[in-house]
């Protein structure tokens, strides 16, 4: 009976323990130097779209388009927008969408450098 009590009294002081938190001391939050900001993305205003005597003055100086710059994307601009687009190895559609205008904008400015 002893043996009972015994046992009894350690299965409780066990688990008794077992149940406790252990104390910890209060600590404060560590402040933390490094500040986390979003990253900054610069303001837009669109993507520039060409007029039609920008890509034919850029055609011209690109010594692919020798007509007159009128700003009409007729059968000869847009054989030289061709032309162009192959030398480049860009797709051959005879548009002047973002990837062909990237590469001949170069020829634009060049233009107004002079």
């Amino acid at each position: 009976m002893a043996r009972a009590i015994i046992c009894a009294l350690l299965i409780l002081f066990f688990f008794a323990g077992c149940s406790r938190k252990p104390e910890r001391p209060e600590q404060e939050p560590e402040s933390s130097s490094v500040e986390l900001t979003l990253p900054q993305i610069p303001k837009l205003s669109g993507p520039y779209k060409p007029t039609n005597k920008d890509i034919q003055i850029a055609l011209q100086n690109a010594g692919f388009y020798q007509g007159e710059i009128d700003g009409v994307i007729g059968p000869k601009t847009r054989r030289a927008i061709r032309e162009f687009q192959a030398e480049n190895n860009l797709a051959v559609d005879g548009k002047v969408g973002p990837k062909t205008w990237t590469i001949l904008s170069k020829y634009l400015i060049q233009s107004k450098e002079k």
